[in-house]
């Protein structure tokens, strides 16, 4: 009778903050027999490309139940573009690992004479708020979303005056 034994797939992604990978997911095969070459199922996860170099995908099953494969997942790295739309200054496109979270521009960023920056806009017509915190997903191109600025309207009052017979004074009379 042949030695039989189980091994364990690990599944690993690289967190958002540092280069190292925390465990997302994992199984157990029951009953190999012991000498047997396997290999992990390689798994498919949004923002996420295998790590080939980092990942132990194949094996000898082992006695004891000793084999366990891991499979390393690096996060995609997402760029965010800006199309200033008129505006005067240029914004550098920012990127981050995927899920990351960066700040949009504001005013201080990009500015538009007579115009107040409402927002920035992708493709589908969202807009996002000016400065609010944006979770890269994918690849994007935000345009600016200007509203004309209502011109500061001053007010004045007329009057008018009439010379006195008497002296040469002037006294209001409308």
């Amino acid at each position: 009778i042949a030695e039989v034994a189980s091994y364990t797939v690990e599944y690993y992604h690289q967190n958002i903050t540092d280069d190292n990978y925390t465990k997302v997911d994992s199984y157990v095969v029951e009953n190999v027999e012991v000498g047997t070459t396997v290999n992990a199922d390689i798994k498919t996860y949004e923002g996420f490309e295998m790590n080939s170099a980092s990942s132990n995908t194949t094996g000898n099953v082992l006695s004891g139940n000793g084999l366990v494969l891991k499979v390393y997942y690096d996060r995609n790295t997402i760029t965010v573009s800006f199309n200033e739309n008129g505006g005067a200054n240029t914004v550098a496109p920012k990127a981050g690992k995927y899920e990351a979270t960066i700040t949009l521009p504001t005013e201080a960023d990009v500015a538009k004479d007579n115009h107040i920056l409402s927002g920035w806009k992708d493709a589908q017509g969202v807009i996002y708020p000016v400065g609010a915190q944006f979770i890269l997903k994918e690849n994007v191109t935000l345009t600016a979303y200007w509203t004309e600025s209502i011109a500061e309207v001053a007010s004045y009052t007329v009057e008018y005056y009439h010379q006195n017979i008497t002296d040469d004074n002037y006294t209001k009379v409308d």
